[in-house]
């Protein structure tokens, strides 16, 4: 028993050291064990987390904050609690002596700047602390004043400014009591707030107090700093009714807290021109009353300066205006006297007046009924002649009128004509006539046949249009004029018009354009003046047309995508409407199609490539083009419609493979044809076999070897030696049979492939060129001399001989046998 209690013990006291040895490695770490009543012990060892907090966010005086949970690795909650600054903090955030089961707090009463805050997380007798964070705690907002500090009862969209301190963007403001709303607060400084304010009108008169409340919550009083006027009233308007279209009227409205600035409304359709303060009961308004005005009672409200709103209901009425509908006669001359002029309508009362204008004296009106008045005029000799205006003003002032009603006419007098030519053929022309005297209805004409006047408009007592068209036979040269009047007034202006002849087109270059395409287009033939326009139809557009000369005009066109193909009409026009036609083709687009030959290998220079497609043309402009780099274009030509010829160099350093080739015409249309042409690999010497031949070496073959041949290609040795065939045996093998004259120069050639499609591989110092052998004896002058049909033997000299040397005798010799002695 003994012995086991003391193994209890060694064991409990190895698991404290294993314990402490655990906390010694980590200051975050923690243990706890305990022993039950039976004697026996527990342990845990690990580390407390650290709570994070979150968020410290400060208000007015106080801070909100928040923090992450911490899960204890054993039982029993975890508690925490708040330092502020080191020290306690307020309001309901936990402090070191009461830690709580909580992950947020306010902490108030916290004096306005920074303050660090940390939590501390507190499990059996451990704990692990949050990193700092700081907050900044603001002050509370004061109310000192507002501006304007009172409104009256019923103001509405009122604009009120706060002042005080410690405002904050996003403040809030109200005013005690009823009847009073705030509409919007606008924050404009820390000490100043701008409100958007109405009051009912039956808010409670007497001072208010105004609360201003920060976004953290901060609030801030001014006591009585604004005041509620009480409203004025009003009792009655006199008079009472006015008629539509009444103009200055004084009003007298009666009421009763009126004051110095107090402003009158009728509603709308009624303008008070002013409104004037007679005492704190009465006010005069001169008002003006829209012929347009709604007729009925309406209210009449006034406005004291403090935007206080009084309103009687019915206080006065609009009546309908008088209307005019007619006048007979419709006109009188200038000079009429005593005429008697009968004005029909409605609404008219007794009493009323009636008015012509300015030159037209009315001598009396006479009612005859509401629906018709009589009225006696005379017609001054000097009143200005046209249409009139015919106004009757019943006693309420109501006015009715009638536009253009009555006419004052006078003879016309023709002054000028605009514009005052015109070519053959012209249609729809619009002919400005100048003079005095044109009345409604005025008609005008031209001397001769040919012009047909299709309308005359009258614009004024001053003016009139004619649209006339001419017919492409009608005379030239002058015309004459004339204006006749409705009432038979005529005049006529000699010469004032012409009529020309008209421009002609003979040719139009070029006659054609692509769809897509600019085009700038030579229009030639005679009678084109300065200003002339040109047409090309739908689809073509004329960005301007440059005048040349009288025989010539530019039009710079552009034709669009989707124009119509085909033949269509140009149509030139001068300024004076004379205009002619040529014609104009507008074809299809370019398209590339293929090249011939389709394909040229690096180093190919100047190699002629025909490029085939529709729409080709020709001009200056006219271009190839070739896709990526190491193809040059030497020249393009024209060949025809459906051919272009480029010639083309193409680098040695070319990248191999396929091409897209562009053809782009004079008018800058092009077409791609995507692949249609190949760079291929040059061909490569790599040697010569035999690699040398004597000067005067005749048919000699040379197996030459390389990579890259075609059937077809050509080889060459330098000047001297002669490329009689070359047999293509292998894309790695060409033979070729030169022969070499004796006199070519001896030493090292190059030796040159060029395949069929212009690639071109050189091999340097290939081949060489040996000097040939040299006989000196027997000579012509020193002839060995053999007998017939015998065997003899004699010695050759000379120089250049090398071993393998034969010897040949013309003339029958057989059995000839050479033997190499020296090169001698």
């Amino acid at each position: 028993m003994r012995t086991a209690l003391t193994n209890l013990v060694t064991r409990r006291r190895t698991l404290v050291l294993v314990l402490i040895a655990a906390l010694a490695v980590s200051t975050a770490a923690w243990a706890y064990w305990a022993a039950n009543s039976s004697g026996s012990a527990t342990g845990k060892v690990g580390a407390l987390p650290a709570p994070t907090l979150s968020s410290a966010a400060g208000g007015a005086e106080s801070a909100a904050l928040s923090w992450s949970s911490v899960t204890a690795p054993g039982s029993g909650a975890v508690k925490y609690y708040v330092s502020r600054d080191g020290s306690t903090p307020g309001g309901s955030c936990p402090s070191s002596s009461g830690p709580a089961a909580v992950t947020s707090c306010t902490d108030s009463g916290v004096s306005p700047g920074s303050h660090e805050y940390t939590v501390t997380a507190v499990w059996h007798s451990w704990s692990a602390t949050s990193s700092v964070r700081s907050a900044s705690v603001s002050s509370k907002p004061t109310v000192a004043s507002t501006s304007p500090s009172s409104r009256g009862q019923g103001a509405s969209g009122q604009t009120i400014t706060v002042t005080g301190s410690h405002f904050l963007s996003g403040a809030a403001a109200t005013f005690s009591g009823t009847g009073v709303t705030v509409n919007s607060t606008t924050f404009k400084s820390s000490t100043e707030l701008t409100l958007g304010v109405s009051l009912t009108g039956s808010a409670t008169t007497g001072a208010r107090s105004v609360t201003v409340t920060n976004p953290d919550g901060g609030t801030g009083t001014g006591t009585n700093v604004f005041t509620v006027n009480a409203a004025p009233s009003v009792e009655s308007s006199t008079p009472s009714s006015r008629g539509q279209g009444a103009v200055g009227q004084t009003v007298t409205l009666k009421g009763k807290n009126f004051v110095n600035g107090a402003t009158a409304s009728f509603g709308t359709g009624v303008t008070v021109n002013s409104t004037t303060f007679k005492s704190s009961t009465e006010l005069s308004a001169d008002i003006t009353v829209e012929g347009t005005a709604a007729t009925g009672p309406r209210a009449v409200s006034v406005t004291n300066p403090d935007a206080g709103v009084g309103t009687l209901a019915s206080a006065f009425t609009v009546n309908a205006a008088p209307t005019v509908t007619s006048i007979s006669p419709g006109s009188r001359p200038q000079g009429a006297s005593s005429q008697t002029v009968t004005i029909k309508g409605t609404g008219f009362v007794s009493g009323a007046s009636s008015s012509f204008g300015s030159g037209v004296t009315v001598s009396s009106t006479t009612f005859k009924s509401s629906t018709e008045l009589s009225a006696k005029i005379s017609v001054e000799s000097s009143a200005t002649t046209g249409l009139r205006t015919v106004t009757v003003t019943n006693p309420d002032a109501g006015v009715g009128s009638l536009a253009n009603a009555f006419t004052v006419n006078a003879a016309p007098n023709v002054e000028s004509v605009s514009p005052s030519s015109r070519a053959q053929g012209a249609s729809g022309q619009t002919i400005t006539v100048k003079g005095t005297g044109f009345a409604s209805g005025a008609s005008a004409s031209f001397s001769g046949s040919s012009i047909t006047v299709e309308s005359t408009t009258v614009i004024s007592s001053t003016e009139l249009t004619a649209k006339i068209s001419i017919s492409s036979f009608a005379s030239t040269g002058a015309r004459t004029v004339t204006v006749t009047n409705s009432d038979g007034g005529t005049d006529s202006l000699s010469g004032a018009f012409t009529v020309d002849a008209p421009p002609n087109v003979t040719s139009v270059s070029p006659s054609s354009g692509d769809r897509g395409g600019s085009e700038s287009v030579a229009i030639k033939g005679s009678g084109f003046v300065s200003g002339a326009s040109s047409s090309f139809g739908s689809g073509v557009t004329v960005n301007s047309t440059t005048f040349k000369s009288s025989t010539e005009l530019i039009a710079s066109i552009t034709i669009e995508s989707g124009a119509s193909l085909g033949s269509r009409t140009v149509t030139e026009t001068n300024p004076d409407g004379g205009s002619d036609e040529g014609t104009f083709t507008v074809n299809a687009a370019p398209t590339v199609t293929s090249t011939s030959p389709s394909s040229r290998a690096q180093g190919a220079s100047s190699q002629t490539v025909a490029i085939k497609g529709t729409n080709f043309e020709s001009g200056t402009g006219l271009a190839a083009s070739f896709s990526g780099t190491g193809i040059t274009v030497n020249s393009t030509s024209f060949v025809s419609s459906t051919e272009v010829s480029a010639n083309v160099t193409i680098l040695s350093n070319a990248s191999v493979g396929t091409r897209n080739v562009t053809v782009t015409n004079p008018d800058t249309t092009s077409a791609t044809g995507a692949g249609i042409f190949t760079v291929s690999a040059a061909p490569a010497v790599t040697s010569a076999s035999p690699s040398s031949r004597g000067q005067g070496a005749s048919k000699q073959t040379v197996a030459i070897k390389g990579s890259g041949f075609v059937t077809g290609a050509s080889a060459s040795f330098g000047a001297g030696i002669t490329v009689e065939s070359t047999s293509f045996v292998s894309s790695t093998e060409l033979s070729s049979k030169i022969s070499i004259e004796s006199a070519a120069s001896t030493g090292a050639r190059t030796v040159t492939v060029t395949n069929s499609d212009g690639g071109v591989g050189s091999l340097a110092s290939a081949f060489t060129v040996n000097a040939g052998p040299k006989i000196l004896t027997p000579s012509s002058s020193k002839k060995a001399e053999i007998t017939h049909s015998t065997t003899t033997e004699f010695k050759v000299t000379g120089s250049g001989f090398v071993s393998g040397a034969t010897v040949s005798i013309s003339g029958g010799f057989t059995g000839i046998s050479t033997t190499f002695v020296n090169s001698g």
